[in-house]
């Protein structure tokens, strides 16, 4: 994402917000390797040994937790429209898992 996402920076921001000392240079590189990389790895790495629906109820999770914890751990203020967002989407995958599951009878 770090590769793709360069061209358009350098473009857009013309090089007078970025100072690339060897600190940040690293800090980028585990930024994309280690946190994103070994998380995505482990993430859909795991997705085998899973169940369909678990592997969908975390994905529907993932967003409404992110920024849930944006809010909590890095105090960003949560608009009207996020909450409401988190609450359906928490609320339709507890739905799911709560209503009693029909038998297909074709199947």
């Amino acid at each position: 994402a770090a590769i793709a996402v360069l061209p358009y920076v350098l473009i857009t921001e013309r090089g007078t917000v970025m100072t690339w000392t060897p600190r940040v240079v690293v800090l980028l590189a585990v930024v994309g390797i280690v946190h994103t990389g070994v998380a995505y790895a482990l993430y859909f790495g795991s997705m085998k040994d899973l169940k369909a629906q678990t592997v969908a109820l975390y994905s529907y999770i993932d967003p409404a937790l992110a920024v849930v914890l944006s809010a909590f751990v890095l105090h960003e203020a949560m608009t009207a429209v996020e909450i409401a967002g988190a609450v359906l989407v928490l609320g339709a995958t507890m739905a799911s898992e709560i209503t009693p599951k029909r038998k297909n009878r074709y199947f």
